[in-house]
């Protein structure tokens, strides 16, 4: 009677332990890769009666690990890349006027086979590197408002959409790539004549 209370004890105690080491595991599976460390800034470029018209826009890996980038276009959807969006809020000097901005557009690319293969064609940035992209205000911002009042202008970086079975692969052959929203400072200018 006692050899079978002990092996009944350790048959489930190591149940207990297996399940608990199971548990730990599938939690571990479901936690989100590491935040990428990146950074999103936006540069005047050029401007025109002081108001820009070119920015440069920079996604920056300020982390200490290498980063993997997809190309992101520029002022457009694009789940399959990411994409920087130029913002714009238009606050006109006299009430009459109409206030706002916004559009928008859509890139539907092709997917890839497999998460390897898509990150295959990705940037690798390594710590402190940067990419650089330049576009005009008009290719960005269609209303291109020039009107006088007061303007505020940023930059959205929106991840690509990697699905998690995908996320797990490729972080099984460690790469890391974006998967976090950036913004970057706002910038701001008054236009009076």
């Amino acid at each position: 009677m006692m050899l079978m209370r002990w092996m009944f004890t350790v048959l489930l105690l190591s149940a207990s332990l297996i399940a608990q080491q199971s548990a730990r595991e599938q939690q571990r599976d479901k936690q989100p890769l590491a935040t990428a460390e990146m950074e999103l800034r936006i540069q005047v470029a050029e401007s025109l009666d002081g108001l820009p018209t070119v920015f440069v826009f920079e996604l920056v890996n300020v982390s200490g690990h290498d980063i993997h980038l997809p190309q992101p276009t520029l002022g457009c959807v694009n789940v399959h890349d990411g994409e920087v969006a130029l913002r714009v809020h238009f606050r006109p000097a006299k009430p009459s006027q109409a206030e706002g901005g916004g559009h928008g557009c859509i890139v539907d690319a092709a997917w890839e086979k497999g998460p390897l293969e898509r990150a295959a064609k990705w940037k690798v940035l390594r710590p402190g590197e940067s990419l650089r992209l330049i576009k005009t205000r008009a290719e960005m911002d269609p209303l291109n408002q020039t009107g006088l009042g007061y303007y505020e202008f940023w930059a959205e970086y929106n991840p690509p959409h990697v699905e998690p079975e995908h996320e797990a692969i490729l972080r099984g052959a460690n790469i890391t790539f974006p998967h976090t929203r950036l913004c970057s400072r706002h910038l701001e200018f008054e236009k009076k004549q």
